[in-house]
């Protein structure tokens, strides 16, 4: 620059002698040229001093900006912490570097980047200042699933004392005790800087970055309503060099949980077709790596069902659907499959998986998982054994259920076996009697407080759930049942003031009025307190017929005759101009004693009608007989007896005796839609009452229905009343 401006003024005196031939210079000119020459020297001895003078804290606050900014994205895309830290000695000096801090478990320092070569003279803190309305620290980011993220368990020991910010990978920032204004951690860049005990107190050109609980960053000159005294302190270096991992991830697997589970060996879990399976596992890696996983699956004839995430292809997973999730606090009883649990948190991976529509009763299906670390590589110390489960044999229950804990009975839908169970009664009340249309759309019920019989509702909703309608109530109604079609239900209202009395009522559903009632009653009185009144109206498979039982006590009900210590069933024809039409007498008890009661009809087989109740009320049994509902004197003839009308009692002991239902109470027998199974829910006397309920297969040689005393045939849950869903 020096040998410039000489050249330069030489430029100048030279064209001047030229100008004036031999003749001198003016004072004035001379003043002009040695004016001009000094301007220009001290220009070229400025741009000599040293780059401090030409550095600016707003530059390196600028910069600093840019790595929060990059650290927070990184926390984003690749699913776990990153932090920025700023080595500042326990919060007693400044800083003229940084650290990257990354991972889960385990973090380690990933990057350093040093300012002083830039910045000679400029340091920085994650610091307040005098002047400003500070919080002690920094508030929990809103709305985000990591605020109960415990960073103090997350940095390292060795790194405690160090002021970190920390990204989480939904964007937000959380800090170590740092303090903050409006919600914002403030790091404060100056010349000269002097810290103390994280506030600053000395410097000069100070600059801020500011960094808030949901991730943004800005910067910008000077400090708010503040001044500082001249600095004379140095920034120091982070000295960190940054941590590389060596070899491949060694991971431990939990277990893989499945629901709805098994009850009993030999496979994992039973479920039917279109039926969403969860599985779920755990896993760790002692260095915090981020996790990745797969399922696969195998199937019988190629059949396979759908994931509720991608299932991948070979090599590295990267998508973010495939990404574990990180749990800080994971259930202590987790199966680890024989490895120590982890030291803190693990990763979790829960995926749904459909079961093939078009798989059949019996089917087995195997699932498999498989974890990666995010570069690809990992050994599996203890790889889990695959997940077998079939499919269960065809039809599902809603079934009323005793709740103990709760002291209710409630509505669970579950699988042919008990498993796969859904609770669909709302808290707080009690459900009963559940009944299902044909199209499984619809649920009729009866619903009221808990352990209060007298303020029933009758209510139909959608059985996926919502839609829900009031029909009748609030009152002691103790039945409801839907037609096939869903086109009708029928009810009744007992009258509390006279024991076993009650009316029936019988209504389109879309009606608003019910176009037929009935005066309706039986034996014993009183009828048990801890039970559901054991009625319910019920229907033929067509659609047609509408069947109901009346009498018992000896008294001509509704006018029409009743033998003393009897029963009837009477029936309606549906189908006359839509309305109830041609009721009458179908059935008299002529063998039986007590009463006839929830009777329904269906069809083993072709050509084949029968029609099934319950008879007697103290050791109830289940009985069906020749369904002739076109001949007005049937059941109704003197000497007619069961051996002529090929009736039949359902002899399921429970306990392979073969001696009938024995001291077994059978009751509400649930047809399945093809008739040819039946669910009997009973209570086993001997046994203290316990509830249950038996599944038996129509057996055409012995014209009945038949079943083994196993678990197998068996729903051990405490049920009282049941449907079969088609």
């Amino acid at each position: 620059m020096v040998l410039l401006v000489v050249s330069f003024m030489r430029d100048i005196f030279e064209g001047m002698r030229k100008k004036r031939g031999t003749c001198g210079f003016s004072l004035i000119e001379l003043m002009v040229v040695v004016s001009l020459g000094a301007v220009l020297v001290g220009v070229g001895l400025y741009s000599l001093r040293s780059g401090s003078s030409k550095t600016s804290s707003i530059a390196l606050a600028a910069a600093l900006a840019d790595e929060f900014r990059a650290a927070r994205q990184m926390a984003i895309s690749r699913g776990y912490p990153v932090a920025v830290g700023v080595p500042t000695g326990g919060r007693t000096r400044a800083s003229s570097s940084i650290y990257r801090l990354e991972g889960w478990n385990v973090p380690r320092v990933t990057d350093t980047t040093g300012y002083s070569g830039d910045y000679p003279r400029l340091g920085f803190a994650a610091a307040r200042w005098s002047g400003g309305d500070f919080d002690e620290s920094a508030s929990i980011p809103p709305l985000s699933k990591f605020g109960g993220f415990m960073l103090a368990n997350w940095i390292p020991s060795d790194l405690e004392e160090d002021a970190i910010l920390c990204f989480t990978p939904d964007g937000g920032m959380v800090t170590n005790g740092l303090s903050s204004i409006n919600g914002r951690t403030t790091v404060v860049v100056a010349m000269d800087p002097v810290v103390l005990n994280g506030v600053i107190t000395g410097g000069s050109e100070p600059s801020v970055v500011y960094v808030s609980v949901t991730g943004a960053v800005e910067h910008s000159k000077w400090l708010p309503g503040s001044s500082l005294a001249t600095g004379q302190d140095r920034p120091r270096a982070a000295g960190r060099s940054p941590e590389k991992l060596a070899g491949s991830a060694r991971i431990r697997l939990s277990k893989i949980a499945v629901r709805p589970a098994a009850l009993a060996a030999p496979v994992d879990a039973f479920c039917t077709p279109g039926e969403q399976v969860t599985f779920e596992m755990w896993a760790y890696d002692p260095k915090g790596r981020q996790l990745f996983t797969q399922w696969k699956q195998d199937g019988p004839e190629g059949r396979r069902g759908n994931f509720g995430f991608p299932s991948s292809s070979e090599g590295p997973l990267r998508k973010e659907t495939e990404r574990m999730e990180y749990v800080e606090s994971p259930p202590s009883d987790i199966d680890w499959n024989g490895a120590d649990p982890p030291p803190g948190g693990c990763f979790r991976a829960r995926w749904s998986w459909t079961v093939p529509q078009d798989s059949r009763a019996g089917d087995l299906y195997s699932v498999t998982a498989d974890v990666q670390d995010a570069t690809g590589e990992a050994t599996i110390e203890n790889r889990p054994d695959p997940i077998e489960f079939k499919t269960s044999p065809e039809g599902r229950f809603v079934a009323e259920v005793r709740n103990v804990a709760l002291g209710r009975w409630e509505l669970v839908r579950m699988n042919r076996n008990g498993t796969g169970r859904v609770v669909l009664t709302p808290p707080g009340v009690e459900e009963t009697m559940p009944s299902v249309d044909r199209s499984a759309t619809k649920l009729a019920l009866l619903q009221g407080p808990i352990g209060n019989v007298n303020q029933r509702r009758v209510k139909v909703r959608s059985l996926a759930g919502g839609g829900e309608v009031t029909i009748a109530g609030p009152g002691r109604y103790t039945s409801v049942s839907l037609s096939p079609d869903g086109g009708w239900i029928s009810y009744r209202l007992d009258d509390a003031a006279t024991a076993g009395e009650g009316r029936l009522f019988i209504r389109k559903l879309d009606e608003g009025a019910p176009v037929f009632s009935r005066r309706q009653y039986w034996r014993p009185i009183p009828i048990p307190a801890e039970d559901i009144e054991p009625e319910r109206t019920g229907w033929s498979p067509d659609g047609k017929y509408v069947l109901w039982s009346n009498g018992g006590d000896g008294t001509p009900p509704g006018g029409t005759g009743n033998p003393a210590g009897g029963g009837i069933i009477e029936i309606g024809n549906l189908t006359t101009s839509g309305h109830l039409d041609n009721v009458r007498t179908l059935y008299t008890n002529n063998f039986e004693e007590g009463m006839l009661y929830s009777p329904t009809v269906f069809h083993p087989s072709a050509g084949q009608a029968r029609l099934l109740f319950t008879s007697s009320t103290l050791n109830p049994v289940v009985v069906h007989t020749e369904f002739r509902p076109n001949e007005s004197n049937y059941g109704n003839a003197v000497g007619l007896t069961p051996s002529t009308l090929n009736s039949r009692k359902i002899d399921l002991n429970g306990r392979g005796e073969g001696a009938g239902s024995g001291d077994f109470d059978d009751n509400l027998a649930c047809i399945s839609p093809n008739g040819r199974m039946v669910v009997l829910p009973r209570i086993d006397r001997p046994a203290g009452d316990e509830r249950y309920a038996i599944i038996a297969r129509w057996n055409e040689g012995a014209m009945n229905f038949t079943a083994t005393a196993s678990d197998a045939h068996t729903i051990r849950q405490p049920i009282r009343s049941i449907v079969w869903i088609p």
